[in-house]
């Protein structure tokens, strides 16, 4: 489109037409009538208007601006007005709409893919490949709220971590003068001794769960495969009796030791496990999740639902989930953190692997290691 309205530019003589009737003009033809096809696909008033109207949207109200939103606004410029990014660019620059700082951070981040972009012949495709392209443009942005969303999550966690301590300690005091009471009455040792039962519980949670979100300070230990099966038992043992699923383990991965961190091998095995008490909870057959050992590696094995070749080799993807209310980040997690000490995870349908024709994850040793 751009290359049609110049080159109108040119039927009309649009250069001679400037030079005739303003007698100083030097300006070079070419450049006359570039302006003039500026003027014609992006006027400016309405230019004006719609990045008035987007920085708006994008509830921009002055100051620095962002690379975030210079890039929205380019890109739905370049959609309004069905012109390339230069164009768009240097039109900004001739309005004065945004600063050069800016212009030039967006140039050095976003060009190199426009000038890849630009090498791509449009055909029939044309419009499948925009649309992809569209496509992947929600994909993303989806991405970066949920990135947005995962921070704040992190952020409540440390704040709820301080009112937690504080409320623990109150609690854990208050609890200690009431022992000394009840020692005194029998009616208060009635119910001194629920209340202790049920916060030692608590107690043994937190300090569980002390080592999986603490990062300073983390020492590695021998873990056991019994201490693993120990801490399962302590979260989710109510829930796997409830259900109705057995829940078994070889005494080769009892013995098994990994000498690590706890902080990242636990939360990886609670993470499958909590992933596979949900699968195996919709089938109406036998439930069981079992882990065991083969040739040195650990597989955690369930038998719902198999998983096909996309979710065998996408659901180590952050984001992507098949869970109804999922957020697709805890086997990401899992898979980084494990990868961080030298350990991988995987998922496979071979069934010298699979024995319960479900999901079945194995995790090992980096190869080399």
């Amino acid at each position: 489109m751009w290359t049609a309205a110049h080159e109108l530019g040119h039927v009309w003589r649009v250069d001679q037409y400037v030079k005739d009737n303003i007698a100083t003009c030097e300006v070079e033809a070419e450049k006359i009538v570039g302006r003039f096809t500026a003027e014609f696909l992006i006027p400016t008033e309405i230019f004006r208007r719609e990045a008035h109207n987007r920085l708006k949207y994008n509830k921009y109200m002055g100051g620095s601006l962002t690379i975030e939103i210079m890039m929205d606004l380019v890109i739905y410029l370049m959609n309004y007005f069905c012109v390339p990014e230069k164009a768009i660019i240097k039109r900004m620059e001739e309005l004065d709409i945004v600063l050069n700082s800016v212009r030039q951070e967006y140039e050095n981040v976003y060009f190199p893919f426009i000038k890849q972009f630009e090498n791509i012949t449009f055909e029939k495709d044309y419009t499948k490949t925009l649309e992809a392209y569209k496509s992947k443009e929600i994909e993303l942005t989806k991405q970066i709220d949920s990135f947005y969303e995962l921070a704040q999550i992190g952020m409540s966690i440390e704040v709820i971590d301080h009112q937690f301590n504080v409320l623990y300690a109150q609690i854990a005091s208050a609890l200690s003068k009431l022992g000394d009471m009840s020692k005194k009455s029998s009616e208060v040792l009635e119910i001194y001794n629920p209340l202790k039962m049920s916060f030692q519980h608590l107690e043994s949670n937190h300090k569980m769960l002390m080592p999986m979100y603490r990062t300073t300070r983390r020492n590695k230990t021998n873990i056991s495969g019994r201490d693993i099966v120990e801490v399962i038992d302590n979260f989710y043992g109510k829930v796997l009796k409830r259900d109705g699923i057995e829940f078994v383990y070889s005494e080769e991965f009892a013995n098994y030791t990994i000498y690590s961190f706890e902080s990242i091998i636990m939360p990886v095995f609670l993470n499958i496990i909590n992933n596979a008490i949900y699968w195996v909870a919709y089938g109406n057959e036998r439930k069981r999740i079992e882990i065991k050992i083969r040739d040195n590696e650990i597989l955690i094995m369930n038998s719902g639902a198999k998983m096909s070749y996309t979710e065998l080799t996408r659901c180590f993807e952050i984001f992507y989930t098949k869970k109804a209310s999922g957020r697709g980040i805890g086997l990401y997690l899992a898979k980084k953190c494990l990868n961080s000490i030298d350990m991988d995870i995987y998922a496979t349908n071979d069934k010298e692997y699979n024995i319960l024709d479900g999901a079945c994850f194995v995790i090992c040793q980096h190869e080399g290691e």
